[in-house]
């Protein structure tokens, strides 16, 4: 059996940055034959990033992991942060959207052990928006306004669930449709409230 890694990648509540975990594990013949460990390769010499922005962009490859860092694989789960700029990012958050992944593995020589691609949908920015139309009633001026905009945030999470699930199922550009109607509703939200 081959090696083939596997990660997952959370966001940050504050946006600012991913949590990137290597979750190949240790090898087993049956529970997880494609993890380190004999018959498959002990350990990698390093890892590399390829970041795919939402709407194509490819960045270049970055080496998260060389010798002695903190991401060594062959535990059971290595987390690292990751912020923007590790990855060739200007800011300091990670844009919502669509996003694709591809981790590889490599020996001493740069040769490839190994790779995964996964999908990400991050939505982090969106997610504050709607916090802040819900916080907004709170300090509403307008009667009534308050209930509008708990309608207004409660349909912009539906939607935005409606894109995280279009993402699962392989339907990334009508996610990017969804979010950028949900992106246009934090720019208008209750602007025409009073």
């Amino acid at each position: 059996m081959a090696l083939k890694p596997k990660i997952t990648i959370k966001q940050s509540p504050d946006c600012t940055h991913l949590i990137l975990c290597d979750v190949t594990g240790i090898y087993d013949v049956s529970d997880n034959p494609g993890g380190y460990g004999f018959p498959n390769v002990i350990s990698s010499s390093s890892v590399t990033l390829t970041v795919t922005e939402p709407g194509g962009n490819v960045l270049a490859p970055v080496t998260l992991q060389n010798g002695s860092s903190d991401l060594q694989p062959g535990k059971d789960c290595v987390c690292i942060k990751v912020i923007p700029t590790d990855v060739g990012l200007q800011g300091s958050t990670f844009a919502d959207g669509v996003y694709v992944f591809t981790y590889i593995a490599l020996d001493a020589t740069g040769a490839e052990l190994g790779s995964f691609t996964l999908n990400v949908f991050l939505k982090c920015l969106a997610t504050k928006c709607i916090n802040q139309i819900i916080m907004e009633t709170c300090d509403s001026g307008c009667l009534g306004c308050g209930d509008n905009l708990v309608e207004v945030a409660a349909k912009m999470k539906a939607m935005l669930d409606g894109a995280e699930y279009a993402t699962s199922v392989g339907a990334y550009a009508c996610a990017e449709k969804i979010l950028t109607r949900v992106q246009d509703q934090c720019d208008y939200h209750c602007t025409n409230c009073g």
